[in-house]
C-alpha cells in the first residue's frame, strides 16, 4: 500500500512542479505577472516539500510520512480553489487516496530503552 501512496504522489508532485515553474517563468507584460510569480515562488516551496514527503514516504520516516498526510489532506481543499476543473478533482481524489493509503501505513517508531 505504500509503494501505491508513493506512486501516486510522484505525478501529485511533478503537477505541482510544473505549475511552479510555468507561473515562475510568465511573460513580464502579462498581467499579474508579478502575483504570479510570488504564486510560483510559493508553489515551487511547496513542490520541494511535497518531494521531501514523497522520499520520506519510501524510505519510510515516521515525521516525513506523517508531512505527507498532512500534505494530501490539504491537497482535498484543491476543488475549492476556486478553479475547479477536471484537474482539480482528479488531484483532489487522488490526494483522498493517498491520503487513505498513508494513514493505513504509518511506520511504527522504534522502541527505546
Amino acid at each position: 500500500m505504500r509503494l501505491i501512496a508513493v506512486l501516486l504522489l510522484i505525478p501529485i508532485t511533478a503537477y505541482w512542479a510544473v505549475a511552479s515553474i510555468w507561473l515562475l517563468f510568465l511573460p513580464e507584460g502579462s498581467s499579474g505577472a508579478a502575483y504570479g510569480v510570488l504564486v510560483g515562488a510559493v508553489l515551487l516551496v511547496w513542490t520541494g516539500l511535497y518531494a521531501l514527503a514523497t522520499w520520506g514516504v519510501f524510505k519510510r520516516s515516521r515525521g516525513l510520512h506523517i508531512l505527507a498526510i498532512v500534505m494530501a489532506a490539504i491537497g482535498l481543499l484543491q476543488p475549492m480553489s476556486g478553479a475547479t476543473a477536471w484537474l482539480n478533482w482528479l488531484l483532489a481524489a487522488g490526494s483522498l487516496t493517498v491520503l487513505v493509503l498513508l494513514a493505513l501505513t504509518i511506520p511504527v517508531g522504534k522502541a527505546k530503552g
